[in-house]
């Protein structure tokens, strides 16, 4: 800020109204990525480990159904296939509100669940 109580081109206030604006946006985006990932997930269940595998003559694969859910929507058919693998590993009861698809996909265990200390010190980082 400078000293007219400016940020950037902006005063401070509408500076902040941007920033609420925004805020919004983005945990509405958060939203919108768990549901695209959890309507692939219901279009194309994960199998039990050591499920078998379609066989190619019964029909498309599961990554060639979740391109065409990917290619309908307007998403990258890599993008919903990471969508659906976060809200696989991650139902919706273990979910952090507020926390990012990407930031829910960076436990290497799956089994690990982000705590709310861990969450209060990325949202204070960002």
């Amino acid at each position: 800020m400078d000293g007219n109580g400016h940020v950037g081109q902006v005063s401070r206030e509408r500076y902040d109204e941007l920033v609420v604006e925004y805020r919004e946006l983005v945990a509405q985006e958060g939203r919108i990525q768990f549901n695209l990932g959890d309507n692939a997930l219901e279009i194309e269940p994960y199998q039990a480990h050591g499920g078998q595998r379609r066989r190619a003559d019964d029909g498309p694969s599961v990554e060639e159904t979740i391109a065409e859910f990917a290619d309908d929507v307007g998403v990258a058919p890599s993008t919903m296939l990471g969508y659906r693998f976060v809200a696989a590993k991650w139902p919706v009861e273990h979910r952090v509100p507020g926390v990012s698809v990407e930031v829910h996909r960076i436990p290497a265990d799956p089994t690990a669940r982000l705590r709310p200390s861990i969450t209060m010190r990325h949202r204070s980082a960002v």
